[in-house]
C-alpha cells in the first residue's frame, strides 16, 4: 500500500505521539512493514528540522519492507491545490493509497464526506491509521456473521469486484438474500461506485436473466448509495475459469470459502471467511495477482453485460 505524506503531517504526527503512544507505535510498525512511503518534499529537507531527523531515524532498521521515495515540489501527489475529485484519474494502486496532506480543512472534509479514499490533514494521522488497524485481519466462521453490513469494514471505497461462481446458482436463495452483500458495499461510497461481478457460466439458474439482473443491480446501487446512475457502473461477466470466491475492494480483500449468500444457503458449519488488509504486502500481492486473473477473464468472457467500466479492470 502507498502512503503519500506531506512534511507538515510528519511534524504533526510526531508531536501528537504522546496522546496515544501505543497507537503511535502500532502505526509506525504498520508503515514500516507494509507501506511504500512517498514523501511530498525533497530528501534534502530532512535536516531542516530535528523532528524530521527523528522520524527518519524511526523509519530505518528491521521491519522496513520498502524503499522511501521523495517528490520534489514539481511532482507532489496529488497536485496542488488539491481538488476534491483528485483521484478520478488515478489507477487502482493510487485509489488504494493513504493521503496525509497539508490542505485546507474544507477541502479535506469534502473529500472525506465522499467516503472514497483515506485522507487526512495534519493532526489526523492517528485517526487514519486506527481505521486500518481496526480491520479484523483474522478468520471467522461464516455462520457467525449475522449480516454483511455488520461484517464488512467501514472503510472508504470506489470499487469492488465480487467473484463467486455460485452467486446466481440457486434462484430462491438469490432472491431471499436480495443482493445483501452489494447493498452493504454500495452504502459506503458517496461519490462514485464501480462493481464488477464474475460468475461461473455453468452455474447460472435457468430462471435468471443475467442482463436483467445487471440492470436491477445498478438500480439497487443507485438507490442504496443515493448516487445517480451516471455515478454507478455495473459489469457482469461469466467464465469457465474460476473456482474460489473473492471480494476485492480498495483497501482490503475478503475470502469466503462458501457462497457469499448468508441466508438459507445451507452453509456448512466449517465454512470460514477472512479479511486480508492491503497493509500486509503478501495480501496485497495476492490481490494484485487476482486482478490480473480477472483482467484476463475480461479479455475473453463467455458473456458480458453492463457498463464495461472499472477502475481496477480494463475493458476493450
Amino acid at each position: 500500500m502507498r502512503l503519500y505524506i506531506d512534511k507538515e503531517n510528519i511534524l504533526a504526527f510526531m508531536s501528537g505521539r504522546n496522546e496515544d503512544i501505543d497507537l503511535f507505535d502500532e502505526s509506525v510498525r504498520l508503515i514500516k512493514k507494509g507501506m511504500e512511503v512517498y514523501y511530498n518534499f525533497p530528501k534534502s529537507e530532512i535536516l531542516s528540522d530535528p523532528v524530521l531527523v527523528t522520524w527518519f531515524g524511526r523509519m530505518k532498521g528491521d521491519g522496513v519492507k520498502f524503499d522511501s521515495k521523495f517528490c520534489p515540489d514539481a511532482t507532489v501527489k496529488p497536485e496542488r491545490p488539491v481538488k476534491s475529485n483528485f483521484y478520478n484519474e488515478y489507477d487502482s494502486d493510487d485509489r488504494s493509497s493513504i493521503y496525509l496532506l497539508n490542505i485546507e480543512e474544507n477541502t479535506c472534509n469534502t473529500i472525506k464526506d465522499k467516503r472514497s479514499i483515506l485522507i487526512g490533514r495534519p493532526g489526523d494521522e492517528l485517526e487514519i491509521f486506527k481505521i486500518l488497524l481496526k480491520i479484523p485481519n483474522r478468520e471467522r466462521l461464516m455462520i457467525k456473521i449475522s449480516s454483511w453490513s455488520e461484517y464488512l469494514p467501514k472503510v472508504p471505497l470506489t470499487d469492488a469486484i465480487i467473484c463467486d461462481n455460485y452467486y446466481f446458482k440457486n434462484y430462491n436463495t438469490y432472491r431471499k438474500n436480495d443482493n445483501e452483500l452489494i447493498r452493504a458495499l454500495a452504502s459506503i461510497p458517496k461519490d462514485s461506485f464501480s462493481l464488477v461481478m464474475i460468475i461461473e457460466e455453468s452455474e447460472v439458474h435457468r430462471s435468471i436473466d443475467l442482463e436483467e439482473e445487471c440492470k436491477r443491480i445498478k438500480e439497487l446501487i443507485s438507490s442504496v448509495s443515493k448516487l445517480s446512475k451516471k455515478k454507478c457502473s455495473v459489469t457482469l461477466m461469466t467464465t469457465y475459469s474460476i473456482h474460489s470466491r473473492h471480494i476485492v475492494t480498495n483497501y482490503y480483500r475478503v475470502s469466503p470459502t462458501s457462497c457469499v449468500h448468508l441466508k438459507d444457503n445451507g452453509l456448512k458449519r466449517d465454512a470460514n471467511i477472512m479479511i486480508e488488509v492491503h497493509t500486509d504486502p503478501q495480501s496485497l500481492d495476492t490481490t494484485k495477482e487476482l486482478i490480473k486473473i480477472f483482467q484476463d477473464i475480461a479479455k475473453h468472457p463467455i458473456r458480458i453485460f453492463g457498463d464495461r467500466k472499472s477502475n481496477f479492470i480494463n475493458f476493450d
